[in-house]
């Protein structure tokens, strides 16, 4: 049982670090820029609506309410907060070599409020003009 334990986490670990070591240098870089955030990016294709569309994922843990928007009248624009945010993973994600590489940013926020309820919204943007770094 000890074996099996050793040999599953042995696999977790690889499996985990070959998915994100691509992505590790930008959500280093947004860990640093917006600290506290817990990055977490990823890159790939749509399955639907698009699969044609390449994207590039950033997920951000954020202490204030990210806005969600009411899904009837559709998407709200960003909070002060939130705006603020987006531009500066906009900035990160330019700065980056990623910036030329996809089509479409989807920024996920999300806060953990108080008594475990969670709100989280989505922006969707184009992805930013590759710039040198500042």
């Amino acid at each position: 049982m000890i074996c099996l334990g050793c040999v599953t986490t042995a696999g977790l670990f690889w499996f985990w670090n070959t998915r994100t070591a691509d992505y590790r240098p930008l959500a280093d870089a947004l860990a640093e820029a917006l600290p506290g955030s817990s990055p977490r990016v990823e890159g790939g294709r749509r399955r639907r609506p698009d699969p044609d569309v390449s994207l590039l994922q950033v997920m951000l843990k954020v202490p204030f309410d990210p806005g969600a928007g009411d899904p009837e009248r559709g998407p709200a624009p960003p909070p002060p907060q939130a705006a603020a945010t987006l531009e500066t993973v906009d900035r990160t994600v330019a700065a980056s070599p990623f910036a030329g590489r996809y089509d479409v940013l989807e920024v996920h926020l999300r806060r953990d409020g108080p008594g475990g309820v969670i709100t989280s919204a989505t922006y969707t943007r184009p992805m930013p003009q590759r710039s040198s770094p500042e």
